[in-house]
């Protein structure tokens, strides 16, 4: 589906239409190559990604009530019965200037305090280590429908087949990630380097 239809009534109204499927998706498995996801990231972070689509897409402009309706997603992480989420992000989406340096730190040491949270699993993919896989986009597995971003919309899978083969990639690149102490070093030179 095209931006210019999902962005109809605004980032807010898409963000709450996210919610609701976050809510419902018993299992979340979600690789990130190039920016930290909507629901670990901090406002200022998620204003500096929602500002610059604002500005490439020229449609919805509000950013400030998409940052809200954002940050309220995020209570899904909180909630014991709302489900298992994973997530994978490349560790080159930590050096990716997507806002400002502060900025980037504040988010970066953000991530370090998701990586306890009781029903949820953060891995950092090594940057500097040789892949299983081609790491070619971003994608998340929510239950049995795979779905990814492009610059002009998102799309969705659900053939059983497509859903299987992301699956597989999922686990490559997990069996490969830092977790726990591992992944909370990786975060803490991430940070340093925007210092």
């Amino acid at each position: 589906m095209d931006w210019p239809s999902q962005l109809g009534e605004g980032y807010a109204a898409l963000q709450r239409s996210w919610g609701e499927i976050e809510v419902a998706t018993r299992t979340t498995r979600s690789f990130q190559l190039s920016c930290v996801p909507g629901l670990l990231q901090t406002p200022d972070y998620a204003r500096a990604i929602l500002t610059r689509c604002s500005q490439l897409l020229q449609g919805a402009t509000d950013v400030e009530d998409g940052v809200a309706a954002r940050m309220d997603r995020q209570r899904v992480l909180q909630e014991p019965s709302a489900g298992r989420r994973h997530v994978l992000l490349f560790e080159g989406a930590l050096h990716h200037g997507v806002a400002p340096a502060p900025v980037m730190r504040a988010q970066i040491e953000h991530l370090v305090s998701a990586t306890t949270l009781p029903t949820f699993t953060l891995g950092i993919v090594p940057q500097r280590e040789e892949q299983q896989v081609l790491l070619s986009h971003d994608f998340s597995i929510l239950d049995d429908r795979v779905f990814f971003e492009l610059y002009s919309g998102e799309m969705c899978l659900t053939l059983p087949e497509e859903v299987a083969l992301y699956r597989k990639v999922f686990d490559t690149l997990a069996s490969g990630a830092a977790y726990g102490e591992d992944a909370r070093r990786l975060l803490a030179s991430a940070a340093a380097a925007w210092d």
